[in-house]
């Protein structure tokens, strides 16, 4: 994540599996399990999500916890099958084995995963039965949800169909549609609203131009404090040497003037180390060398021993 995250590696796409994996293994259900794990997270990591889920699918068949079907929802999320994932969510919330360190971590993702999920509400005539993606739809109104994307509705009523049509929903809609005996209309609900817009990138930090501006004038006065201390130092050998056959006010002019050059050579180290600081803490905490990049946010592990989690910080 930008700093401190989990690595979503672990348990991202199980639905996508069939049952050959599982029939196909001839160990310990549980090394074979480890296996198709730890191909899942490669997947993932590949951002390979429908691959991801096929491996995790089969390691849940092979050794079911809730930690595989954490990471199963997790998958289901990054193929935008939104309304799956919630339903796994909630059965990792409500599993007793579910480990607590990660509860915080299955919420937050629950909550992207719900915000996402699109609504149809169907308002028909008594009587009338309504089919989403042939799936009959029941209640008063019908309410469906739905992943985005495009999706069949159909309202039949005396064998007849009064609405058979493809609408296609984005991210966290809610479209109503109303359907009488003679027409049917479709009407964004007042209440329709789309998944609002993910948050801006985090700005990058300055160019690293300053950085290695601030290097080249560390290094430039660290070059003149040197030759001021040299210059300090033989302003001072001369006087040492000379002393003897000089006059007071020769003496006099020669100790002010090395005053003089041991304070500039004084102002020149502070400055240096300034400078040499101010560039350290550049370099550290200000430039941005590379772009930053997002890190994966979750990661899992299935172990001889069981499942676990492992992070990266």
């Amino acid at each position: 994540m930008r700093s401190v995250g989990w690595l979503a590696v672990v348990a991202l796409s199980f639905a996508v599996c069939s049952t050959a994996h599982a029939e196909a293994c001839t160990e310990d259900p549980e090394a074979c399990g480890r296996r198709e794990f730890e191909s899942g997270i490669e997947a993932y990591q590949a951002k390979n999500w429908a691959k991801a889920a096929t491996h995790f699918e089969a390691a849940q068949k092979l050794r079911p916890h809730p930690v595989v079907l954490f990471n199963w929802a997790l998958a289901e999320s990054k193929l935008e099958h939104y309304v799956a994932a919630l339903a796994h969510f909630d059965q990792v919330l409500a599993d007793p084995e579910t480990p607590k360190t990660l509860l915080p971590q299955i919420e937050s993702e629950r909550a992207v995963a719900r915000q996402n999920v699109a609504t149809l509400e169907i308002e028909v005539a008594a009587g009338a039965e309504t089919f989403v993606d042939d799936r009959k739809i029941e209640g008063t109104p019908p309410v469906a949800s739905v992943d985005p994307g495009e999706h069949r509705v159909r309202v039949v009523l005396d064998g007849k169909a009064l609405l058979d049509k493809s609408l296609r929903v984005r991210a966290g809609e809610r479209l109503r549609i109303s359907v009488d005996r003679s027409r049917e209309v479709v009407v964004p609900g007042p209440t329709s609203t789309a998944a609002p817009p993910p948050p801006p990138p985090p700005a990058a930090g300055p160019s690293p131009i300053w950085f290695y501006a601030g290097a080249g004038l560390t290094a430039v006065l660290g070059g003149v404090t040197v030759w001021s201390a040299l210059d300090t130092k033989s302003a001072f050998d001369t006087y040492e040497r000379e002393l003897p056959k000089s006059t007071q006010a020769e003496a006099d002019a020669r100790v002010a003037a090395g005053h003089d050059k041991e304070l500039r050579t004084n102002l020149l180290i502070g400055a240096t180390a300034l400078a040499a600081a101010g560039t350290a803490a550049l370099g550290l905490f200000v430039v941005d060398f590379g772009g930053r990049k997002e890190q994966p946010r979750t990661g899992l592990f299935l172990g001889p021993g069981g499942f676990g989690a492992r992070g990266q910080f």
